[in-house]
């Protein structure tokens, strides 16, 4: 039980994580154009 919810924290941070960056992808991309 325990190392389930250890991996569905490490997801949902890695998750997280990838959609800041991509937030911040985005907005350097807007700037470009």
């Amino acid at each position: 039980m325990a190392l389930k919810g250890v991996l569905i924290n490490t997801f949902l941070m890695v998750g997280l994580f990838n959609v800041l960056s991509y937030e911040k992808t985005e907005k350097k991309a807007e700037k470009n154009f």
